[in-house]
């Protein structure tokens, strides 16, 4: 048979716009994956707020941030330039943001330690890119659902071990959900990252909800920070803290749609809003300057918005297309389906989740439910796997987006051993040969439940599960005198369950079949005692027969006997006469036969001088 390799791409990023899932087993949300929740008090002076949060994780931040600039250095040498302008330009954009962004940004450097243009630097990073999930949902009777995945660290460093992106990993210990309170009421609530005064992610309860997307553009946040750090145009806002303006400012879905829809902004973005009524969900597509679309849900038809990273209303791009799929998965649901359950299954399908996923929040404005959960993608999980097989030949792939699995779908032998005990509680040593191979069709799901040794995780425990499960239906006779039934029956057998797990069986047989020594020990001394009970039944036999012919010899004696007594008493002393002289007859042919007869001479005269020949 000819060698055929099969290649899996194992998704780093997200798969092509033919590979996608649709998950309905996620839900619940695993327990490790909850996000703590912490509280920003608006009465406490701004320099003060965030010294709780910041005393915990201030190791945290300053890792991201000694990452971030290693990483620089080391890998893109012609922007270290960067890291001079965070140490001397960006401390001076503190003292130009609206209060209280600024004393709260200096609080924080104070609290952590950490400087204050590398704090900044943390909390502009979002400006540049990240890569989001967002969808706005209604259900059957209404309420509108909003859910979002939150990407971020793309070609940030990638981790060849762990197979994942670096400083993706590093923000996830961040993550937090922060009420923010004011006369000791909620007023809005975020999930952002300890020590980032910004929002990307908020709701206010009984109003609205509010998740940010990045959105790419050749006049991108990049031109927006250098205008503020150089004074050229301060006439616009971070996104994320019109965000925060906003949540602070708006007390309905209708302000605040109006207020993010006009704001200048240093970035272009994707603002998706939902409300509380039916049909109050909104996409905002924005320019730096204006908005350039605006999509609602319709009452009648439009009853979800989803939104990635790209426009829309265009074609998304093959490389990156997260929208087609979750178009898909959510018409499948259907209307009728949707809850926190379906759509957070949703947002855990390919390519949604993706190896840059932080963290999945679901939010209902209506009753203030917000429900967040960490991501984390690994290649043993589904959604981290694209589900196409390719043959042999050549193939495109992405460098640190795809990574190609190479299985040998030949058919292989393995040997087996294993222990078993009979039905009369005989041990017993079986060997099975068995040919195998991987279904190739299903080569994904093998990888992302078994891996790349599967036939080690599965061969050996199905076989000991069958052989042990069919030797016990016979006794050790049976195991050599009906081989072929066994073996026939441990095939079906083993077949259906190796089916199970993807793998296909070509042939089955027993190579080796022996018992234990105490089996062994058995036979010799049954044999023995078999070899004695046959030496008794001989003894038995002959004694049998010779009294059986005593008996007889017994019976003719008799029988002669009184044959003798009944011819006496008919023929009286002549049957003896008879005898007598027979006898004598006998007796003297005997002598006549005989060579040590000496003939003497009869008379009274002969003498023999016997005591003369002793002398």
């Amino acid at each position: 048979m000819n060698t055929i390799h099969i290649t899996i791409w194992i998704l780093l990023i997200i798969p092509n716009i033919f590979a996608y899932q649709c998950l309905t087993d996620q839900w619940p949300p695993k327990s490790k994956s909850n996000i703590p929740t912490y509280v920003i008090d608006l009465d406490t002076p701004p320099f003060q707020r965030w010294n709780q949060i910041v005393t915990i994780y201030k190791s945290q931040i300053r890792d991201v941030l000694d990452y971030t600039k290693h990483f620089i250095v080391n890998t893109w040498p012609v922007f270290t330039f960067l890291i001079d302008i965070m140490h001397t330009k960006l401390p001076l954009i503190a003292d130009t943001l609206p209060e209280p962004y600024g004393q709260e940004l200096k609080g924080i450097s104070q609290a952590s330690g950490i400087s204050l243009g590398e704090i900044i630097f943390y909390n502009i990073f979002y400006e540049i890119s990240s890569l989001c999930t967002s969808i706005v949902t209604q259900d059957q009777n209404g309420y509108i659902i909003h859910g979002r995945n939150l990407d971020f660290g793309l070609l940030l460093g990638w981790d060849k071990v762990n197979k994942s992106w670096i400083l993706t990993n590093k923000l996830r210990p961040l993550v937090i959900a922060i009420n923010y309170t004011k006369n000791g009421e909620i007023r809005f609530q975020t999930i952002s990252f300890a020590g980032f005064i910004g929002a990307v992610t908020g709701i206010k309860p009984g109003r609205f909800s509010i998740t940010l997307n990045t959105r790419f553009d050749l006049n991108g946040g990049y031109i927006g920070i250098i205008e503020w750090i150089y004074n050229i145009n301060r006439n616009q806002s971070f996104v994320t803290l019109a965000i925060r303006d906003m949540l602070t400012g708006a007390e309905n879905y209708d302000e605040a749609v109006e207020y993010l829809s006009k704001i200048p902004l240093l970035a272009p973005c994707y603002y998706i809003l939902a409300g509380i009524k039916s049909g109050q969900g909104i996409i905002i597509s924005r320019s730096r300057q204006t908005s350039v679309n605006i999509k609602t849900l319709d009452t009648n038809n439009q009853w979800y918005l989803i939104q990635t990273n790209y426009d829309n209303w265009r074609k998304q791009p093959s490389i990156d297309d997260r929208l087609t799929p979750a178009i898909q998965c959510i018409e499948t649901k259907g209307k009728n389906n949707i809850n926190f359950e379906s759509l957070f299954n949703l947002l855990s399908s390919q390519p949604m989740l993706n190896k840059l996923t932080i963290y999945t929040t679901l939010m209902k404005p209506s009753t203030g439910q917000l429900e967040s959960y960490i991501q984390d993608c690994h290649d043993e999980d589904i959604p981290c796997v694209k589900p196409i097989v390719i043959g042999e030949g050549t193939h495109f792939m992405i460098p640190w987006l795809h990574r190609p699995i190479i299985f040998d779908i030949r058919t292989r032998p393995r040997s087996i051993p294993s222990i078993t005990g009979t039905k009369d509680l005989q041990t017993i040593n079986i060997t099975l040969r068995i040919l195998y191979r991987p279904q190739a069709e299903i080569l994904p799901k093998i990888f992302t439940n078994l891996g790349l040794d599967y036939e080690e995780r599965v061969l050996p425990s199905i076989t000991n599960e069958v052989l042990k499960s069919v030797v016990a239906q016979f006794d050790a006779i049976e195991l050599i005198t009906q081989r072929t039934l066994i073996s026939q029956r441990v095939s079906e057998l083993l077949t259906e369950r190796a089916a199970q797990f993807g793998l296909l069986l070509d042939d089955i047989s027993i190579t080796h079949l022996s018992f234990g020594p105490e089996f062994t020990s058995a036979v010799e001394l049954k044999q023995v005692a078999q070899q004695d009970a046959e030496k008794q039944r001989f003894l038995v036999e002959k004694a049998e027969q010779s009294r059986q012919a005593n008996v007889i010899a017994a019976e003719g004696d008799a029988r002669a006997a009184d044959l003798i007594g009944k011819a006496l008493g008919e023929a009286g002393d002549g049957l003896i006469e008879l005898r007598r002289i027979e006898a004598a007859e006998d007796i003297a042919g005997q002598l006549a036969r005989s060579r040590n007869i000496v003939y003497l001479p009869h008379g009274p005269q002969m003498l023999l001088n016997i005591s003369g020949a002793a002398q």
